[in-house]
């Protein structure tokens, strides 16, 4: 893409991710800004800072969330999602910035390949079945607790 708003040093290839067990962190740069996109695939909560200052912040399960908000006069848009079902069971989340109707910068994290990633002798990350199952150990018990509370007292 050429405009002059792009930054080139904010391709999806040098994008800094900062993935956890939890949530994810995507920063973007437009104009001398440093943009951070902060979501959760478990609470759906998503949150949006412009040099540290929340400027957005919404809960969304849905395939896609678009924030939309006005910063010093420039227009964003940041849309989060999964493109598909295939996507969304392999964990394939898309981020896309806008700014003034422009896409800036968009991103892609395989979350599942990098949630309880390990690294090899090569450096590379590596998925762990263990940890993401014992990661969702929590969400079954509370469900079970709750299954149980309500046909206990229906």
């Amino acid at each position: 893409m050429n405009n002059d708003n792009h930054n080139s040093d904010t391709t999806a290839q040098n994008n800094e991710k900062n993935i956890k067990l939890s949530a994810c962190e995507v920063y973007f740069e437009h104009q001398g800004r440093t943009i951070k996109l902060w979501f959760s695939s478990f609470s759906g909560k998503e949150e949006i800072y412009i040099n540290g200052e929340l400027v957005s912040h919404s809960r969304s399960w849905r395939f896609k969330n678009t924030h939309r908000f006005t910063y010093e006069g420039t227009n964003y848009e940041v849309e989060v999602g999964v493109r598909n079902w295939k996507c969304l069971f392999q964990g394939i989340y898309y981020i896309e910035l806008r700014a003034n109707g422009l896409l800036i910068d968009q991103d892609e994290i395989n979350y599942m390949l990098t949630l309880g990633a390990m690294e090899d002798k090569k450096g590379k990350e590596k998925f762990s079945w263990r940890k993401f199952l014992l990661s969702l150990l929590p969400f079954f018990l509370f469900g079970a607790g709750v299954g149980f509370v309500v046909g206990f007292f229906s």
